[in-house]
């Protein structure tokens, strides 16, 4: 490989990884999972006031918590599969929501 070419796939690979620590920190900001291994945001049930109040206001609630998510962050964009893989069980845990409860689709 030439030296473009290593660049380009780094950025791609910083790109992904960024992407998938993105998508794991919104799942912790909606509380889809949760649990004492996972960061806590407080402020995440109160109204919705725009996208620049969301940003600046949920935030992890402790350092503990900051730290949780940073932690998480890095596995995210480490690791290739786990965030695709999280995705692929929360879609089989949401379509055996429905199938089990029929009235929540609608």
């Amino acid at each position: 490989m030439d030296y473009a070419s290593q660049a380009l796939y780094f950025a791609w690979k910083c790109s992904v990884a960024a992407a998938f620590a993105l998508v794991l920190y919104l799942v912790f900001m909606g509380g889809i999972i949760s649990g004492g291994l996972f960061p806590e945001f407080p402020n995440r049930t109160e109204g919705y006031n725009g996208i620049r109040c969301f940003v600046l206001n949920v935030n992890p609630g402790t350092n503990a918590d900051f730290a949780k998510l940073l932690a998480w962050s890095f596995v995210a964009g480490f690791s290739e599969k786990f965030v695709p893989n999280l995705i692929a069980k929360l879609e089989g845990q949401s379509r055996a929501y429905a199938k089990d409860n029929p009235s929540a689709e609608e």
